[in-house]
């Protein structure tokens, strides 16, 4: 397979753009786009907390990361404020909006019942590749997965950090507790209050931050099919 660098992002995306290539690979939020091919789309999701500590890591060993320079000066709860700060679309609720669009736990569980291939978790990345395998009738392929997210970043969360993740991923979190629970799901219920708070959250991100830039890729597979 082949990255592409330089691509149109997906919510530009023609057929005529993807003609020749078997798959789309990028990372900008889903939505939906008049294509005469079928899409099927596939995604990994992660508990909010051990993303923000993962991302951290991430940011700490690529150079080339945008916040390398701020982890390699700051523990994880110094990056992860004022990263998350600088960035909200990025380090808050980002799981959703790439499913759907938009931070909201209750529409991308639709979106993955009415659209979505295969949804998996990166702590059983393992498991994941070996169903779309199972489902495209590709070659055995074994992926070994890593120590549960828990064992390896646990210790280097404490209570305030935590709350303040969690706070700020509540849709994220919703979305991977209710997946966790097996699918097809109904995730809890919001009070009046709640949702009230959330839609005033919401709309003052919108007004005040506008939304993350961040690298597309074009994922080419080489072979017939």
């Amino acid at each position: 397979m082949m990255f592409m660098a330089g691509c149109k992002p997906w919510c530009d995306l023609t057929d005529a753009d993807l003609a020749g290539y078997r798959a789309y690979s990028n990372l900008s939020n889903y939505c939906d786009i008049a294509l005469e091919r079928p899409c099927l789309p596939i995604t990994l999701l992660r508990h909010p907390l051990y993303r923000a500590a993962s991302l951290y890591r991430l940011a700490k060993r690529l150079s080339s990361h945008h916040y390398h320079a701020l982890a390699v000066e700051s523990d994880l709860e110094t990056f992860y404020k004022i990263a998350s700060n600088r960035s909200p679309t990025y380090f808050q609720n980002l799981q959703t909006n790439r499913i759907c669009g938009h931070p909201d736990a209750e529409l991308a569980l639709e979106y993955i019942r009415s659209r979505y291939l295969l949804v998996g978790f990166t702590d059983r990345h393992g498991d994941f590749v070996r169903e779309l395998s199972k489902i495209f009738n590709w070659s055995s392929i074994n992926i070994v997965s890593k120590p549960p997210d828990c064992e390896r970043y646990r210790d280097s969360i404490g209570p305030r950090l935590r709350d303040l993740i969690l706070s700020q991923n509540e849709e994220d979190l919703i979305l991977f507790e209710t997946m966790s629970k097996g699918y097809p799901a109904v995730p809890r219920r919001r009070t009046l209050a709640q949702k009230l708070v959330r839609q005033t959250i919401r709309s003052r991100k919108a007004v005040m931050h506008a939304a993350s830039s961040l690298p597309r890729y074009l994922l080419r597979f080489s072979g017939k099919g």
